[in-house]
């Protein structure tokens, strides 16, 4: 990295410039003071930039969640002026799903994306992998959720996106929701005042979620719908290493996305990182950390 500080204002290759910022992309390594210099080195217009560059450069700016003040300039530019005739079907997916973790998606974007003729020209251009059909989901969700006053296509609720997703997590990951779920059963009267595995149908599974009243008290799964006014959303979300950006504490852009979709649904969220609660801990010390943490979602919640 701090060779880089030193190239990269000398550099003038394109080639050379993106394969290093595409590079920190792969890695999940966000480094802000590399980033900044090359936002400085990237704007000199004087470097011969092709689409192709500029769009593996903010699929990068995504994955980081990296919105610096030169970055959103290029962001906003770049949504304002890029058109789907321009790039593969595949490549406008990614283009449009980077657009939206970064909150700069426009609703014409959406909406080309969401249109049954791309989605059949994507579907007949290149297999719909897992995740591809995630971003198509998350983008669905987005439009549903958090885009405001949205008035165009969305994917059709008897959609095989919704039907032929195979959710699963990393097994690393599935640890801490195991730890999580012993964690539960010692917390909750019973395993009917929660759910986990939750498929939210927007691309990504809840690890688990529990309601409560507006007196505080926790909601059997049988009533959320009886109490429906009443009811205060929890959802639970851990986050592994592989969840943050190497180099720096924050979320990598899809989690983050995540988690922006399901505070636009409506729900409170208790997010746990792996470094407070730990697999090696004991299960009275991660029933005591859940504990608090339920009370500071409340807390919140009452200021």
């Amino acid at each position: 990295m701090a060779d880089l500080m030193q190239c990269l204002p000398k550099s003038t290759s394109a080639v050379t410039n993106k394969s290093i910022i595409t590079s920190l992309g792969f890695l999940h390594y966000k480094n802000v003071d590399v980033l900044d210099m090359f936002c400085d080195t990237f704007f000199n217009k004087s470097i011969d930039y092709k689409l192709q560059d500029y769009s593996s450069i903010l699929q990068t700016f995504a994955t980081l969640q990296y919105k610096s003040q030169k970055a959103s300039a290029f962001i906003n530019d770049f949504a304002q002026k890029v058109n789907p005739f321009h790039v593969s079907t595949a490549e406008w997916l990614n283009i449009v799903w980077s657009l939206t973790v970064l909150d700069s998606v426009l609703q014409q974007h959406i909406e080309s994306v969401l249109d049954s003729t791309f989605m059949a020209r994507l579907s007949s251009s290149a297999k719909l992998n897992v995740s591809k059909k995630m971003k198509l989901l998350n983008i669905n969700a987005f439009a549903q959720f958090g885009l405001k006053d949205y008035t165009g296509p969305l994917l059709s609720k008897d959609s095989v996106l919704f039907k032929d997703m195979s959710l699963s997590r990393a097994k690393g990951k599935q640890t801490y929701i195991n730890a999580l779920l012993e964690t539960l059963k010692k917390l909750f009267p019973s395993q009917s005042f929660y759910k986990t595995d939750i498929d939210t149908n927007m691309g990504f599974l809840l690890d688990a979620e529990y309601c409560i009243d507006n007196q505080y008290d926790i909601i059997p799964v049988e009533k959320w719908n009886e109490q429906s006014k009443d009811v205060r959303r929890i959802g639970i979300i851990v986050h592994d290493y592989h969840d943050y950006c190497r180099g720096q504490n924050d979320l990598l852009g899809t989690v983050h996305l995540h988690t922006q979709l399901l505070k636009a649904q409506g729900y409170d969220l208790l997010t746990i990182s792996y470094e407070n609660f730990s697999i090696q801990d004991k299960l009275e010390k991660r029933i005591d950390y859940l504990k608090q943490c339920m009370q500071n979602v409340q807390e919140k919640k009452s200021t």
